[in-house]
């Protein structure tokens, strides 16, 4: 039996009978699980990431017992934008985002939350963080010895 998306919390009794010889009655619930069986872990790269530069935010999913966790769906934020994906055999979504543009330092780091949902081993919420750098630029001035340079 499919069961309808939606349905409330309850509990089901099913009748089966066959015409004038036995019937077998049996029940079930609907309930919305109590404990979650998922592991998520929330990496980027590269590490730093500048401002306003791509950069890929990793996502990697587990059951308890350390199974991959194939064809969970994974959205996650970063400062408000939201990206999604599905996470592949290996258990790993990889996300392509952008790094905020503003930093009011040189460094500073921003969260990511990621969301996962799979059908059957439910819903988890994780946590990374996105640390951000302005790249630095050096400027370096090479004078001989003798004051000349021959090319």
């Amino acid at each position: 039996l499919a069961v309808p998306e939606g349905v409330p919390e309850s509990t089901q009794q099913l009748i089966a009978r066959v015409v004038g010889q036995a019937s077998v009655t049996d029940s079930f619930s609907f309930g919305t699980r109590t404990y979650e069986r998922l592991i998520a872990t929330v990496e980027v790269e590269p590490e730093p990431v500048a401002p306003s530069a791509p950069a890929t935010v990793v996502v990697s999913v587990s059951t308890i017992s350390g199974a991959p966790v194939s064809g969970a769906s994974v959205s996650i934020e970063v400062e408000g934008t939201s990206a999604g994906g599905i996470t592949g055999p290996d258990g790993v979504a990889r996300i392509a985002t952008h790094a905020p543009a503003y930093l009011v330092h040189d460094t500073g780091s921003v969260g990511v939350l990621a969301e996962i949902r799979h059908p059957g081993h439910g819903s988890v919420r994780a946590h990374g963080i996105m640390r951000l750098a302005v790249p630095l630029s050096l400027s370096i001035e090479v004078v001989s010895r003798h004051g000349v340079l021959i090319p």
